[in-house]
């Protein structure tokens, strides 16, 4: 069974991630990273390579990130060097990272400080990421690929990425009545295939990602697993699925 794990900078990091563990000790996966990439890259990635694959896990990312298709050759030579971006299959695709992503220090800094400062709104970035969520796995449900959806932080917060560190953990910014409101106004969520998403859930969230599982279960404390973290992460939860799948 030919396996694809793809995410973000969960999936391809510095360090040893859960999926270089996965790709080890199974011969048939590969794993795509996308550091820096958003919701809207991953959905986009996903629909042009999922027939290669019979088995697709889909590490989500956070939900504040813009990705924005260009294909104006003067812009991307202008932005090619000195910017957060992604080129899949000849497109060029722009990345924030999030609404504190390192755009605020590139050439892409014109570009998203407006977005996020007259248009960015948490709710809308939650529809953005569900709906991403929904086509992806209406998608592969009618070609009967197997796949599992999780989220590198809990996505449904709106926050710095430092503040994703464990030592925040009790005083982030998570709103469930916003949360619980935001599910209740949009009935469309209930077409998400809530088995197929796996969630962290302690005391503070219920909707929390691998850093929160992590924090909770491992020596880590940072706002990127160690490769400590990755390898526990990997055993507990992704190899069990695995296990199931091939």
């Amino acid at each position: 069974m030919k396996t694809l794990i793809i995410g973000d900078s969960f999936v391809h990091d510095i360090v040893t991630t859960y999926a270089d563990i996965a790709k080890k000790e199974y011969k048939k996966i590969i794993p795509f990273g996308l550091p820096g990439a958003g919701n809207d890259l991953l959905a986009n990635t996903i629909l042009l390579k999922y027939k290669e694959f019979d088995n697709i896990i889909i590490n989500w990312t956070s939900s504040c990130r813009y990705d924005i298709l260009i294909d104006d050759k003067s812009i991307i030579k202008l932005l090619y060097k000195n910017s957060t971006h992604h080129v899949i299959e000849n497109q060029f695709f722009l990345c924030s990272g999030g609404w504190r992503g390192n755009w605020v220090a590139t050439r892409s800094k014109n570009i998203f400080e407006s977005m996020y400062r007259n248009h960015f709104n948490v709710e809308d970035s939650w529809r953005r990421t569900l709906q991403n969520i929904i086509m992806v796995q209406q998608v592969l449900e009618n070609e009967n690929k197997n796949h599992i959806s999780l989220f590198s932080y809990d996505t449904f917060v709106c926050q710095s990425f430092t503040d994703y560190e464990k030592k925040f953990q009790a005083t982030k910014l998570y709103d469930k009545n916003k949360w619980q409101g935001f599910l209740q106004k949009n009935k469309w969520t209930h077409i998400v295939d809530w088995s197929k998403v796996w969630m962290h859930k302690n005391q503070y969230t219920d909707t929390g990602g691998i850093m929160d599982w992590c924090h909770d279960n491992t020596n880590d404390i940072s706002h990127h697993p160690t490769a400590n973290g990755h390898t526990q992460f990997y055993q507990s939860i992704i190899k069990p699925w695995l296990e199931q799948h091939n």
